[in-house]
Formats: C-alpha cells, sequence, structure tokens
C-alpha cells in the first residue's frame, strides 16, 4: 500500500503534463493558422478580362482619383481656416490696427504703413493701456475706493505721463468726456450711438473697457473708459505724426519701425516715457561720438597771416 501511494501522485502529474502539452499545441496551432496564407487562386478568363480593361482605364481613373483627393484637401483646408477665424488671437494689442490706421489716415492721408509698423503702434498703445490701468487700479486701492472713476484714471496720467504730454493728454480726456455725458444727455429718447462716437474719438471705446475689466475685478465707471481712449488717441496720433514726417524726410512714402523708433527717441518726452522699451527691428539712432570725430582747425579762416619779411 505504501509503494502504490508513492506512485499514484506521480502518474496523476505525467498525465497532467501531457494534457498540457496537448493544450499548447493546439493554442500554438490555432494562433498560426490565421497567419497562414491561402494559395493564390486560379484566375478564370473572365477575371482576366476584367483586368485588362480596368488596366486600359488606369489613366483615367488616377485623375478622377487625384482630383478628389485635392478637392478634400481643399474643403478640409477651408474648415480649419473658418475655425481659425473664430479663435482669440494671443496678443490684444492687433485688435487696435483699425483704429490706428483711422488716425493715421487723418493725420498723414497720403502715406503707407507697413505690417511690422502697424504690429509696433498697437504694442505701443496696449502697452500704454495696461500701465495707465495698473496705476489707476493702484490709486482705487490707496484711496479705498470700490470704483475706478476718471478721477483715478486722470491721476494715474498725470503720474507716468511727463511734461507737456500729461497736460495735452488731460485736456483731450476730460474734453471727451463732457462731450460723451452730454451726448448721453440729449440722446434720451432717441436712436442710441456707440460710446467712442458719443465721446467724438475713433479709438474703441468699448474695447477699453473690456481690457480694464479683465484687470480690476470691482466696478467701472462710465467715464474710465472714455478717458483712457482719448489718452490713447492722442498718444498714437502724436506718435503717427512724428513718425511720418520722419518718412517724409527720407524720401519714403510708407512708415517703418525705423521710422517711428526715430520719432520716439529724438523727442525727449516720448523718450522719457519708453525709456525702458526697446523697438525690435528698427536699428539705432545715428549717432557718433566725439573722440572719433576728425580733430578741428587750430586757427579760423579769418585768422590774419603772418607778416612776410
Amino acid at each position: 500500500m505504501k509503494s502504490a501511494r508513492k506512485r499514484h501522485p506521480i502518474h496523476r502529474q505525467k498525465k497532467h503534463d501531457v494534457s498540457f502539452k496537448e493544450d499548447t499545441k493546439r493554442k500554438e496551432e490555432a494562433s498560426d493558422s490565421p497567419k497562414k496564407k491561402k494559395p493564390p487562386a486560379e484566375k478564370s478568363k473572365e477575371t482576366e478580362k476584367e483586368s485588362e480593361d480596368d488596366s486600359e482605364n488606369d489613366d483615367s481613373e488616377n485623375d478622377d482619383s487625384y482630383n478628389d483627393e485635392v478637392d478634400e484637401s481643399d474643403y478640409d483646408s477651408g474648415d480649419e481656416e473658418k475655425e481659425g477665424k473664430h479663435e482669440p488671437t494671443d496678443s490684444q494689442s492687433i485688435r487696435f490696427s483699425t483704429s490706428v490706421y483711422k488716425v493715421l489716415k487723418q493725420v498723414h492721408p497720403d502715406t503707407a504703413i507697413s505690417n511690422r509698423a502697424m504690429q509696433t503702434l498697437c504694442d505701443f498703445v496696449y502697452d500704454t493701456l495696461l500701465r495707465i490701468t495698473l496705476e489707476a487700479e493702484n490709486i482705487t486701492r490707496i484711496c479705498k475706493r470700490e470704483t475706478l472713476t476718471s478721477r483715478e484714471v486722470q491721476s494715474s496720467v498725470r503720474l507716468l505721463l511727463p511734461g507737456e504730454l500729461a497736460k495735452h493728454a488731460v485736456s483731450e480726456g476730460t474734453k471727451a468726456v463732457t462731450k460723451y455725458n452730454s451726448v448721453l444727455a440729449e440722446a434720451e429718447g432717441e436712436e442710441e450711438k456707440t460710446k467712442s462716437s458719443a465721446a467724438g474719438l475713433t479709438f474703441p471705446v468699448g474695447m477699453v473697457h473690456k481690457m480694464i475689466k479683465a484687470h480690476w475685478l470691482g466696478r467701472i465707471g462710465a467715464g474710465a473708459a472714455v478717458y483712457e481712449a482719448a489718452v490713447l488717441e492722442y498718444l498714437c496720433a502724436e506718435v503717427i505724426e512724428l513718425a511720418g514726417n520722419a518718412a517724409r524726410d527720407s524720401k519714403q512714402e510708407r512708415i517703418i519701425p525705423r521710422h517711428i523708433m526715430l520719432a520716439i527717441r529724438n523727442d525727449e518726452e516720448l523718450n522719457r516715457l519708453t525709456k525702458d522699451i526697446s523697438i525690435a527691428s528698427c536699428g539705432i539712432l545715428p549717432h557718433i561720438h566725439s573722440d572719433l570725430l576728425p580733430p578741428k582747425e587750430r586757427f579760423p579762416d579769418d585768422f590774419p597771416a603772418s607778416q612776410a619779411y
């Protein structure tokens, strides 16, 4: 009995090993079966004729398929362009391009402007808007007020802009706000006007209000955006006038970034306003150091000559 007990589990283990090997072989055969290629079937005469007819019309079919592919690609690209139109741009400064162009035609109607110069002016306007808005926010917090009004914008303009620029900007802003309030008071019951037309401005007041709202979470007065839009329009017109004069001096009919740089750097107040700003693709100011200049003559032309003995 002891020997039978010892042999019994060994005998079962052998049977289990055999059955396991058989199962693995069946699985391998089942996995290899779909991979095996079927032998090619013999072609009949009808299939051969059909293949010959198809080969004769290959050129026409290839042309049709090519045209179809081109049409599909064009259709896809059109969809992408349509979808891209509704997407917001990366830089918010591009939104001022139409108003900057209108100001250009008011100041210099016969001059054009390049794309880079337009981008430079839009960046200048957007940067100035952010600086004025942030300064007005700080003043509002210091005064412990909840509403950002035209008073805070006016005080921020006086702090940021130097000299005569601040005086003219303040006068333009107060003029626009008074006109806006008077038009709103008179226009009760009449057709509604846009904020820009009511204030007599070309810069978009509604867009400026949205940009202020993006940085200030509190309440915003109606005159704050009007005042700031008037200041931005005045600064833009000032830069465009000087840049147009620089383009005319260089005998060119189109404003480029170099003309904008020359206009800003040659003006003392604008240079102080943008002292920490560098303008791209505009070069440097023409300047020669005094030590590099040729030496001056010792005696002027009117100096009397020595007597001849």
